[in-house]
């Protein structure tokens, strides 16, 4: 008895990191829950500009586009535009070949995220960039002929978001949603050299979303505050960086405390994603034992985030 109830306890734990997960900043092109502009069974594919004509069908056939799709491109040129500075020349290379196809659907329906062949940005960096842009409710499929960084889809998400909405994303916008999509990337690859990569992702999604929790809470003015803020919370999770990656954190959440972010937001994201997820917990469980712990645990946290919420009215 005292083994199930641990397992269902480690369970419950994995569900609260998940839910954490989902707390990403909303900024100020991030508003709605779904974007403006889009509409359910929209699909827009960003293929990278440096395919053969070969790879180019075979992607859009891998993807599933159909007539209706729209197509775009994303160049080395524009990578190199948005991301110089942020990750390592030898990162983003000299072609684009990731591609990505974002299928909008309704309200309520969250990410579903497919990657294959990307070996440098994760799939959490993807999906950071996503919501944060308020992408919320969306099929994505990230893929390449070849084992490549990600570097162009990562940058076609934000062009495919520009022109599904008609909405053009400030440039610091722009820039956090890629460095924030960065830093979590490298601080996973750097931790994973000492826990493995699945501790590591659990670990950083708990920094850079406490993180987050602790600068709605303080409102940091100053770079010694998210400073102090930052060390805080590697303390609380016993996790020592290198200097080197402890600084990133810094610049990243200083750059952001400036930025126009609606940081009351954030915990309805939590709400929503954490909901969702719930749901596909409870649905996919096979026996009535099993849907009735999910629900139970739903019910649990549904209760804590509402006490939560309550400290913001």
């Amino acid at each position: 008895m005292k083994n199930i109830l641990n397992k269902w306890m480690a369970l419950a734990a994995c569900l609260m990191a998940l839910v954490l997960t989902a707390g990403t900043l909303p900024v100020t092109a991030a508003q709605s829950d779904t974007p403006t502009g889009t509409q359910e069974g929209t699909t827009i594919a960003i293929l990278g500009a440096d395919l053969t004509q070969e790879q180019h069908d075979a992607l859009l056939k891998e993807f599933g586009a159909s007539a209706q799709t729209k197509i775009l491109t994303v160049t080395n040129e524009e990578e190199h535009q948005a991301l110089d500075g942020v990750i390592p020349d030898e990162q983003i290379g000299t072609d684009a070949i990731s591609s990505v196809m974002i299928t909008f659907k309704k309200k309520g329906s969250g990410l579903n995220l497919h990657m294959t062949h990307i070996t440098y940005v994760t799939p959490q960096s993807y999906a950071d960039a996503l919501t944060t842009l308020g992408i919320t409710d969306a099929d994505i499929q990230i893929s390449a002929p070849f084992d490549v960084s990600g570097t162009a889809a990562l940058t076609g998400i934000m062009k495919g978001y520009e022109d599904a909405t008609g909405q053009t994303i400030d440039d610091d916008v722009k820039n956090a949603v890629n460095e924030e999509a960065v830093t979590t990337t490298e601080l996973t690859n750097d931790l994973a050299e000492k826990m493995g990569t699945e501790e590591a992702e659990k670990a950083v999604t708990n920094i850079i979303n406490n993180i987050k929790i602790e600068i709605n809470n303080q409102n940091p003015q100053s770079e010694e505050e998210v400073e102090a803020i930052v060390r805080k919370v590697l303390e609380e999770q016993g996790i020592t960086l290198s200097d080197e990656d402890f600084l990133k954190l810094v610049n990243l959440f200083n750059k952001m405390k400036d930025l126009n972010i609606d940081w009351a937001n954030v915990v309805d994201i939590i709400e929503a994603k954490g909901n969702d997820l719930i749901n596909a917990l409870t649905n996919s469980a096979t026996t009535a034992e099993q849907k009735s712990f999910w629900q139970n645990i739903g019910d649990f946290f549904r209760n804590l985030i509402a006490q939560i919420k309550s400290l913001f009215n």
